[in-house]
């Protein structure tokens, strides 16, 4: 059986939460998945931007230069280690002349070749047409997809039977349905398979490490207790089941929801510092199209903010806080120089972040969190906050106070 050669790629943007960065040792995984999924990595391209390339994600250099290597290599195959957009898949196709696979859609190819369950085929088929919809292309009329059994089919294309697809969004979507219905009326099938009242526990925990929905079951007297959650990065999926399993244990059977589970955990689950920060201050800003045109001119310049904070209006002007990477702060000087704008530059500050999946459910985190802080005597000059998340700057000299404070409030 011949084995396919791949070029994998990854990119490590400050603009990117740190879990989603791609770094030696997540590289190193990402070889040893083509690997079990029947390939051979011939080279590796690290890629370092202040943000993704919104049209080829590692910016027309790094596609030029991965492109090179497949040609001079024989490759059939480029891999991502991050999540590609379809547009940004679409582009690297046709400029890569070669099948394009991220990390989401070669672990789904490696699920396909495990499969052996008849639900676990469908759960494979099911999530390959899903991760395939958005994806689709006016240039693509048709695509043939080959047994998970065969062994030989091309890695990115094994799973839902030998049957020739006609890859149009109507004819996809009803093949979805079709495999929701007769997965569902697989599982009432098993649910309907007595177990004996002393096995109640845990049967199943479903999840991997894509994004998507991850699964709970327990059996015990005569039911079945599921819960199933949507999981938004790879960092965080085993998260969400083991909360489950831990929720239900002691539980009567019967239907529970997620957000049951994420009410009843602390609302903070995570905490995080980032000292590659640099706080920059414009005072006295002129009202109107000005602070527009700063953050257009950065962004032309390719420069990702991350936090932002203005002052209220006085007399007509604001003062404008902003922090960059700091190896974008010379660059980021620069283009406010020649805008005729003179910026204060704090480089002793780091940012705090905290996290939660379940902080939109829950009232008072905020008011804990500066609770905390007040405490331990750390007050931020910046804030951001999100469903999920609260980002703070403070002193770099007191980041670690400010982590250890909030570590104790949430027992993190």
């Amino acid at each position: 059986i011949k084995r396919e050669r791949a070029v994998l790629a990854g990119l490590s943007a400050a603009s990117m939460d740190e879990s989603e960065r791609s770094t030696e040792i997540s590289m190193e995984e990402l070889a040893a998945l083509v690997d079990t999924a029947g390939g051979d990595t011939v080279d590796i391209i690290m890629q370092s931007r202040p943000t993704p390339d919104p049209r080829s994600f590692i910016g027309d250099g790094k596609v030029r230069e991965m492109k090179e290597l497949i040609a001079m290599n024989d490759c059939d195959l480029a891999v991502f280690d991050n999540e590609l957009t379809p547009s940004q898949m679409r582009v690297l196709s046709e400029e890569l002349g070669v099948k394009v696979l991220d990390r989401s859609g070669l672990i789904l190819d490696i699920f396909a070749q495990r499969a052996q369950t008849r639900e676990g085929q469908l759960q494979v088929e099911l999530a390959q047409y899903k991760y395939l919809l958005p994806r689709l292309t006016g240039m693509w009329t048709h695509l043939v997809r080959q047994t998970a059994s065969g062994g030989s089919s091309p890695i990115g294309t094994r799973g839902p039977g030998e049957t020739q697809l006609e890859t149009d969004r109507r004819h996809i979507r009803r093949k979805i349905q079709k495999l929701e219905e007769e997965l569902s009326a697989v599982r009432k099938v098993r649910s309907t398979q007595r177990r004996r009242r002393e096995e109640i526990g845990i049967h199943s925990v479903r999840g991997g490490t894509v994004t998507g929905e991850h699964e709970v079951s327990f059996f015990g007297n005569d039911e079945v207790v599921t819960i199933t959650h949507q999981a938004a990065s790879r960092r965080i999926f085993a998260n969400g089941a083991l909360r489950a399993a831990e929720y239900l244990a002691g539980k009567k059977p019967g239907l529970y929801d997620m957000q049951d589970v994420l009410l009843a955990l602390s609302g903070v689950t995570n905490l995080y510092i980032d000292r590659g920060q640099t706080l920059l201050t414009l005072r006295e800003l002129p009202l109107g199209a000005q602070p527009a045109r700063v953050f257009e001119s950065l962004a032309a310049q390719e420069i990702s903010v991350d936090m932002i904070s203005q002052t209220a209006p006085r007399q007509g002007k604001i003062d404008l806080s902003l922090t960059v990477s700091a190896g974008s702060v010379d660059k980021a000087l620069g283009v406010l120089s020649g805008m005729g704008l003179c910026a204060e530059r704090d480089g002793d500050i780091a940012k705090v972040v905290i996290e939660g999946s379940g902080m939109e459910h829950q009232s008072g985190i905020a008011a804990g969190v500066f609770g905390a802080l007040d405490e331990a005597g750390v007050y931020p000059a910046l804030i951001s906050t999100s469903e999920t998340k609260i980002g703070l700057i403070v002193r770099a000299d007191e980041a670690d106070r400010a982590a250890e404070a909030i570590r104790a409030k949430y027992a993190l």
